[in-house]
Order: C-alpha cells, then structure tokens, then sequence
C-alpha cells in the first residue's frame, strides 16, 4: 500500500473531524467557513517530518489559500494548537520533528487501513456523503 493512501484518508479524517453534520468546517488560521470537502489538513509540522506526519494533534483543518499559499500560517496554527492541546504538545510536536521514523509497507497499510475505517464511522456518525 503506498503512503498516498494513508495520507487520503487520514486528511479525510482530520477534516471530518472538523466538519458539522452539514460538512462545514472552520479554517483553524484564517477563521474561515467552507465545506471540509474543498480544505485541506494542515499539518503544523510538516508532513515531511515522519514522527508528526499522521499525528492528529499535529493537524488542523484550514483552508486552501492558508495552507497552499501561506506556508500555513504557522503562528496563527501554533496559537490554534496550544489553544486546543496546551504549550506542552506543542513544544513536543516540533522537537518531534528531528526524530527520524522509518515506516514499513505494513506500517503504512495498518494507517490506511485504520484511518479508512475511522473516515467511514465519522460519515455515517454525521450523515455525510462520500465525496471521493
């Protein structure tokens, strides 16, 4: 299973998780609304940095301009996430990112295959269409 599918539903998740029973959902940086279907997740780290790369604490769900073209707007997302999981996450979320995590075609299978599932429970929990 290649990470691309770990990464789909995991995004589906976090921005699921964000998302109303309407599937509306608030950028955590800009304050913007909009249909979760048409965000992102932001990572607050990196998605680069492996240790963080499927941590939920580690992303939110923001818009499009603030996650593409504003480099997500570390501060405001910092703020949004000391705000939601306290300073002491937060510092343990970005000294994380000098670890290095080296994941398996199984390791990265059990994520799909966790988040997939996770995805699936919070469409029917809110009545959500699949979009994809």
């Amino acid at each position: 299973m290649k990470t691309t599918t770990a990464d789909k539903y995991f995004s589906f998740f976090i921005r699921l998780t964000a998302a109303d029973d309407n599937g509306i959902g608030q950028c955590c940086t800009c304050g913007k609304f909009g249909n979760v279907k048409y965000m992102d997740n932001g990572h607050y780290v990196g998605r680069g940095h492996q240790a963080t790369r499927y941590n939920e604490q580690n992303c939110s769900l923001q818009c499009k301009d603030c996650n593409k073209w504003e480099e997500g707007y570390k501060v405001n997302h910092r703020a949004h996430l000391v705000k939601l999981h306290g300073e002491k996450t937060v510092l343990l979320l970005e000294a994380s990112k000098h670890c290095t995590v080296k994941r398996s075609k199984n390791d990265i299978k059990l994520i799909a295959d966790y988040y997939k599932k996770k995805t699936n429970e919070l469409l029917k929990l809110k009545n959500i269409e699949k979009w994809w």
